[in-house]
């Protein structure tokens, strides 16, 4: 009988091996690269996990930044990187921003860390904002991943 708990308790062990075990992936902050640009303001509000030229083609030409002369789009080897990004519309003023703080590779997806909030400073009186509207959008090139992504804010 006691053979046969040993030898039971030893598959068990075996079982629990040859799945990982308990031994999860420690997340990992991915290196990033922003795409800087002039983004338009536009009332869109989208989150984008680009893995192709011919996807990061269209989500360009939705936020073709309106310069003159044009704004070239990045070329990204989507061999080895995907871009990931975020547009929350627009901030009624220059006191609004938004941007991708970091990418964090989980076990199973990608987490995509993001602050949006009124910028502030103490004391209050002395902030000075520029009274026209600003666009809510950002974009970075990390390395591709096939995980599934997700966008969480962070920060108050």
């Amino acid at each position: 009988m006691n053979v046969l708990r040993t030898f039971t308790a030893a598959l068990l062990s075996m079982a629990l091996l040859a799945c990982g075990g308990s031994d999860p992936m420690t997340p990992v902050n991915l290196p990033m690269a922003r795409v800087e640009a002039w983004w338009p303001v536009l009332d869109l509000k989208q989150s984008y996990a680009i893995r192709d030229d011919a996807q990061w083609q269209r989500v360009w030409t939705a936020h073709e930044p309106q310069t003159w002369p044009a704004t070239e789009r990045p070329q990204v080897d989507f061999s080895k990187s995907m871009v990931l990004g975020l547009s929350l519309g627009w901030g009624p003023s220059g006191c609004y921003g938004m941007s991708i703080r970091r990418v964090i590779e989980e076990q199973r997806e990608l987490r995509v860390e993001y602050m949006s909030k009124p910028r502030t400073t103490t004391p209050p009186e002395i902030l000075v904002c520029t009274t026209a509207l600003v666009p809510l959008t950002d974009f970075v090139v990390v390395p591709r991943s096939d995980k599934s992504v997700y966008f969480v804010q962070v920060g108050t």
